[in-house]
């Protein structure tokens, strides 16, 4: 049963010993997946989308850094806030206290920048 490499993307025959599903061809692939992975942690420490303690207890989320969708969300979220309109009054009002600040925070530091 040939399979396709998580880092590379090329084709492989998984060993038939492995207790473990194989998702790297070779050791070398492994290798640049942990040096990537541990590099990603860090910037994201540094960054402070992920705290210490997060990663400490587990409680990291699937996604840290932006995909092109939350981009491209974020650009038109951006230019939903840009209309003026006396609607706005009444979704704040609606709001939570947390999803105002929320909103608040991402309006001025938040959004997420394409790659």
């Amino acid at each position: 049963m040939t399979k396709v490499c998580d880092w590379c993307r090329g084709e492989f025959e998984p060993l038939a010993n492995n207790e473990h599903a194989q998702r790297f061809c070779h050791r070398s692939c492994k290798q640049q997946f942990e040096r990537a992975a541990r590099s990603w942690v860090h910037k994201a420490i540094t960054n402070g989308s992920m705290s210490l303690d997060a990663l400490k207890n587990g409680i990291v989320g699937k996604r840290v850094f932006p995909t092109s969708h939350d981009v491209r969300a974020s650009e038109l979220l951006a230019g939903l806030l840009a209309v003026n309109s006396p609607a706005w009054q009444t979704l704040a009002e609606a709001m939570t206290q947390q999803q105002f600040d929320a909103l608040k925070d991402w309006s001025t530091r938040g959004r997420p920048q394409r790659s």
